[in-house]
């Protein structure tokens, strides 16, 4: 749970809180009804754009300039400048649907200028309308534009003149459009010549427009870059929602509502080189003051936010989808979410400033809107080895407020003059429709403000407006001067042009040459090398220049740079492993990801050095391992030799991320000299260290379906490999049994315990009993299903009668696990042991289509006539429950023994579904249907995935986290299994609710009415 310390808000707004979260939660009975709504909900007036000048109050040392308002701008969202200074802005009336309940293609792309350089748009047209409804970047290329335009990524070019587009390629389709706040958006031009785009949470089945649909490539949470010449599209880390931004070096920004600042640390394109590697994080929140940071509005909190804070300090169930993604029922209800404000609930647009313009302390500075709070919050970014720490620039007072509920900033751009605009989306609500509850909804209007928009420009007290840039017809030399501009625009606009122009040769290349080699500013020389690139113009001598450069910021680029050629050059390469040993944690960051491309035993002792130096920083191990994808065991060997950093208490971790490598590779050998190199006593208390590394190595091997004692039998020494083994697992096994133990120890110790032999393994089935806690046994069966005997089938089953649903429903995914111990279950059925009943409908279903024609066949004989009992019929047979009067303390120990397994009420049972605290303000038939008929209504979140190895194993679950090379299923009780991508066969969801169907067998009538107002009193008691 989330506590309000953790916030760390100043004395007087931790008042405010606790004075509202208490005007709340006393007047929840005596609020109003629903038919007294409308008394309650004023609607809230808009003010012209003179007036809503009047209400803004700016950091004393800037002011704000209206550059354009409607009707020469509506609904913002992104904006670029192209060469010449003239903005394309991408407008999105569609919002908050996508599509549009109508299904009319509303999004447009506008095109503004400032013909005579007052700062005002003079000239408004329309360049492209009729696109898809919610139109969410814009970016210019080659005298065109590229739009997001889900589900399409659009080319838009105007070849006539006239200032319409007349050109409409589709590059990409199939973004997904399930959510409007999950579109793809905010394209970013990279110094390496990518283009970086925002992707979001909508799935995505992503392809060029003439390629076959079962061609497409699932985008599920993660972001994407493209080559703008050639199409070519690589997958990158997971990002944030609405709002991406670089810095002046490339590193990528994010957010997403409540986690309002997030820095994008590793790379997907190099953890794709070791598909062996698992990685929890790969962006992470850098916001001193937490996600949720606390906010300082000017704005009074619009009526129906009142309404909903109540609601929800009253336990009232959300809306008609959760609005937070995360399946932690937990999450649902942070105290940021009690209070009407006060707190980011919707940070978006982060945007890094990177102009001139302003006071040298502002440059780096991170600028996100806060539209629900009508405010635009700043922070200042500080270097923490390889990511940030990211602090508030002031204490309690925003950058930018603003009185005017309808003030919106949901974007912002770096423009030529140095400036940051702010995009003003200037609407009276700006949450999307389904997070509002529904009789609330009958009183606002989603549309308001939709004919309306505005751009600001911040500017300092002495700015003096520069001119109008004229980039278009730019002479090659004029373009690389511009690589020297204080200004990111113009830097990145002279990149960009040289590269479309496609010319370096001559006099245009050395003048390139001559700036990567000997500018003075970092930046500068950056550039000059990434053009160089672009034009495939890049030499030895400069990157070999730049490798031994003072500034790190160089070398962690030159190092990028010498990717594509160490290879082949032994001076580039030597050059490369000598910076293992750089002072900055940057540099051996990049260092350690780039000698993943060097072969042989070099790089080896580079990576040793890397790692044995930062052990403690997570983020450097996972670089180090993205390189040693087939090398892992060496470097475990080779680090295992050194017996100061075997004996560092902080090394423990690297020790065992590297032995998980090898287990995900599954290599007999290598598997063998981890095990042989645990023989040794060279490591203080080195037992406990045996048991951590060899857990490593299962949970390795566990993603690719194996265990350590079927990979070893062949391999050499397997003889000593066993006896190091035996010894590490009758240790577990004895822990296990340790009722005196702590059960996150015991835990531990029967996961370690079932990679051994089958009969120490089997060991454990002893423990699956009434008398061990569900966890004990629960934890039991999953360690038997990943043994491969047949003979495990029977040990599970044989208790079947004694154990508890939650502990049988385990059993069924470990039997279902493995083809061959199907038969097991299909005899326990027709011998009686277990009926058909016991099986979700999902799984009969499996059965009866099953592709082994043996299985299918026997099911269709067992399972004839089996669970088609009508779920109508059985809501109706219950709904005489609903007369009863339930008891409160009854209705508790049904949900502790039903339910808690994938339900938490009250601080207690597992995170998988949703908190019922959620659900109290449901109905008595509402809770009965979803109890009953769980697939009538399945939110996203909540369906159920099945996963086919190659191997064949099978594992089900919910999508709980993706990373660029693996997928982790999530379970009852918490239960997860992390299956490496490279082991998939099929993906596949099978559209159906993680809960089951069958819940009567386990309840009578007067036993589902005390359940029923158990739930029901959640959060009021």
């Amino acid at each position: 749970m989330f506590s309000l310390a953790q916030y760390q808000l100043t004395l007087s707004h931790r008042s405010t809180l606790v004075a509202l979260v208490g005007i709340l939660v006393t007047s929840v009975e005596a609020g109003p009804k629903t038919s007294d709504l409308a008394g309650e909900l004023p609607r809230v007036q808009p003010l012209s754009p003179a007036e809503a000048l009047k209400t803004f109050v700016v950091h004393p040392e800037f002011r704000l300039e209206l550059v354009a308002a409607e009707p020469d701008v509506l609904d913002p969202v992104s904006l670029a400048f192209d060469e010449n200074g003239r903005m394309y802005v991408a407008e999105m009336p569609g919002y908050p649907y996508a599509p549009t309940p109508d299904k009319k293609k509303t999004g447009r792309v506008r095109m503004l200028e400032d013909t005579d350089n007052d700062g005002k748009v003079d000239r408004s047209r329309v360049f492209a309308d009729g696109l898809a409804s919610c139109v969410t970047a814009v970016l210019p290329w080659r005298g065109g534009v590229f739009v997001a335009a889900a589900p399409d990524l659009l080319y838009l070019k105007d070849h006539t003149g006239d200032g319409v587009a007349d050109e409409r390629r589709v590059l990409f389709t199939g973004f997904g459009v399930a959510k409007a706040q999950g579109l793809l958006n905010n394209f970013c031009w990279g110094l390496d010549n990518w283009i970086y785009v925002a992707s979001n949470a909508n799935v995505s089945q992503l392809r060029e427009p003439n390629t076959p649909e079962e061609l497409a490539i699932t985008l599920r949470n993660q972001d994407f870059r493209f080559r703008p010449e050639s199409g070519e599209f690589e997958l990158l880390s997971a990002g944030g929602q609405f709002g991406h931004s670089m810095d002046d070096w490339g590193e990528r920004f994010v957010c997403s509502n409540s986690k309002h600042l997030r820095h994008v640390v590793l790379s997907g394109l190099y953890l794709q080189r070791n598909p062996y590697l698992s990685v929890a994080d790969v962006t992470i929140d850098i916001a001193e003051d937490g996600p949720s940071a606390a906010v300082y509005r000017r704005s009074p909190p619009e009526p129906w936010r009142i309404v909903r804070s109540r609601r929800r300090a009253s336990g009232q169930p959300p809306y008609t989808l959760v609005d937070n993604p995360d399946p932690s029922g937990t999450a649902r209800y942070r105290p940021t979410e009690l209070v009407a404000t006060g707190f980011f609930t919707s940070g978006t647009g982060v945007t890094i400033y990177r102009g001139s313009a302003y006071p040298q302390s502002f440059r780096g500075n991170a600028f996100v809107g806060g539209p629900a709070g009508n405010l635009v919050h700043r922070k200042v970014l500080d270097p923490d080895g390889v990511t940030f720490t990211a602090r508030r620039a002031r204490k309690q007072i925003e950058f930018i407020t603003s009185s005017d509920n309808f003030f919106r900033p949901v974007n912002f751009a770096n423009g030529p003059d140095g400036c940051l605009y702010v995009l003003d989306f200037y609407r009276e609500v700006i949450e999307g429709h389904e997070f509002i509850y529904d009789d609330v909804k009958k009183h606002l209007d989603f549309t308001s403000g939709r004919d309306r928009g505005r751009i600001y420009r911040i500017v300092p007290h002495n700015f003096q407006r520069p001119k109008s840039p004229r980039l278009g017809s730019a002479s090659a030399d004029k373009l690389i001067a511009c690589l020297a501009h204080p200004d990111a625009w113009w830097r990145e606009t002279a990149q960009r042009l040289l590269v479309e122009r496609g010319v370096a040769r001559g006099q245009v290349g050395a003048r390139l040459r001559k700036l990567a080699r000997s500018a003075q500013r970092g930046v500068t020389r950056v550039h000059a090398m990434w053009t160089l690139e672009g034009l495939s113009e890049l030499d030895e001598v400069t990157i070999l220049t730049n490798l031994y450069h003072s500034n790190p910021r160089i070398r962690e680029h030159a190092v990028r740079l010498a990717e594509t050629r160490i290879i082949k050059s032994s001076d580039i390469a030597h050059a490369v492993i000598e910076l293992a040993r750089d002072p900055t944690p940057r540099v051996r960051f990049q260092t350690a990801y780039s000698l993943g491309v060097l072969p042989g035993a070099a790089p080896l002792q580079a990576l040793a050095e890397i790692i044995r130096r930062d052990t403690h920083d997570r983020f450097v191990r996972a670089a180090v391992l993205t390189a040693v994808s087939t090398r892992a065991g060496a470097l475990f060997e080779r680090l295992a030799q050194d017996i100061d950093f075997l004996n560092d208490p902080s090394s423990a971790e690297t020790f065992v991320e590297l032995a998980a490598v090898v287990g995900g590779r599954g290599e007999e050998n290598e598997v063998a000299s981890i095990l042989l190199a645990l023989g040794g006593e060279k490591r203080e208390e080195s037992q406990r260290w045996r048991r951590d590394v060899v857990r490593g190595l299962s949970r390795g091997l566990a993603t690719a379906g194996k265990t350590i004692a079927e990979v070893i039998t062949n391999a050499h020494d397997a003889k000593l490999a066993q006896r190091i083994l035996d010894k590490v697992f009758q240790k577990a096994l004895t822990i296990a049994r340790d009722d005196g133990a702590s059960l996150d120890r015991r835990i531990e110790a029967i996961e370690l315990a079932g990679q051994a032999d089958v009969e120490i393994a089997k060991a454990l089935a002893a423990l699956l009993t009434f008398r061990e806690p569900d966890a004990i046994q629960l934890a039991v069966v999953r360690a038997l299903s990943r043994q491969s005997a047949t003979s495990v089938a029977k040990s599970l089953l044989e208790k079947w009668g004694t154990l508890s649903p939650l502990v049988r429903r385990e059993i069924i995914e470990a039997l279902f696990a493995r083809t061959e111990r199907i038969a097991f279950l299909l005899q326990a059925i027709e011998d009686g042991a277990v009926t058909a009943t016991d099986l979700e409908p999902a799984r009969r279903q499996a059965l009866r289509r099953h592709e082994n024609p043996s299985i299918r066949e026997r099911a269709l004989d067992i399972l004839s006539g089996a669970g088609n009992a009508d779920r109508r019929g059985v809501l109706e047979s219950y709904m005489a429950s609903l007369a009863r009067n339930g008891d409160i303390g009854r209705g508790e120990k049904i949900f502790t023994k039903l339910c808690s397994g994938c339900h938490q009420a009250g601080g207690k049972g597992s995170s998988l579904g949703p908190n019922l605290a959620s659900s109290q303000g449901h109905t008595a038939e509402s809770l009965l249907t979803q109890i009953l008929d769980p697939n009538r209504e399945v939110l996203p979140t909540y369906l159920n995935y099945t996963l086919i190895t190659h191997t064949g194993r099978v594992t089900t679950g919910m999508i709980a986290a993706e990373t660029a090379t693996s997928v982790t299923l999530r379970r009852a009780k918490d239960a997860e299994d992390t299956v490496l991508r490279t082991n998939i066969a099929t993906l596949t969801s099978s559209g159906l609710s993680l809960m089951p169907e069958g819940f009567e067998k386990e309840i009578d009538l007067q036993s589902m009415a005390d359940l029923i107002t158990f739930v029901k009193t959640i959060g009021t008691r």
